[in-house]
């Protein structure tokens, strides 16, 4: 029986750190947007420079 809770608790862990990476990937990718988004604003080039 602690034998299962263990692995029980070993496996939710897993899922939660699984879960974290994805989330922290996502906010990576949508800081690296902004981040792409403001240095273009930035650009003399821009459509939005006139």
């Amino acid at each position: 029986m602690v034998l299962v809770q263990g692995l029980i608790r070993a496996v939710l862990l897993r899922e939660r750190r699984f879960v974290a990476e994805i989330e922290a990937r996502q906010r990576m990718s949508e800081l690296a947007h902004m981040n792409r988004r403001a240095t273009a604003e930035r650009c003399p080039f821009h459509p939005d420079k006139s």
